[in-house]
């Protein structure tokens, strides 16, 4: 076989190649999207208890970074830890958990 006709038989491959991709290409786009019609699961909010705020708070001071950590309690109108509402805890713990990521 020459060159020529290796060239030509390579050329009619990638010719029904990118038919082939074309045809895939349509179908794809005239099928729904899957992902879009899938309901949104809504993760449940993590919950935590004072003794896991109180040990990240004691852990981030240890870190260095007490005074970020009197920063956060005055935020939240507090001068001691045990005066956050239960209710507070996770907004707390993520506010922790930024400090030192900032």
């Amino acid at each position: 076989m020459t060159k020529k006709e290796e060239l030509a038989q390579v050329a009619t491959k990638l010719t029904a190649c990118a038919e082939a991709m074309m045809e895939l290409a349509k179908a794809l786009s005239a099928e729904p999207d899957a992902e879009a019609e899938e309901p949104s699961v809504q993760v449940p909010e993590t919950t935590y208890s004072f003794i896991e705020v109180r040990q990240a708070a004691a852990d981030a001071s240890r870190r260095g970074y007490r005074a970020d950590v009197k920063a956060l309690l005055t935020k939240y109108g507090l001068e001691r830890l045990s005066e956050l509402k239960e209710a507070d805890y996770a907004a707390f713990m993520k506010d922790l958990e930024e400090i030192g990521n900032g």
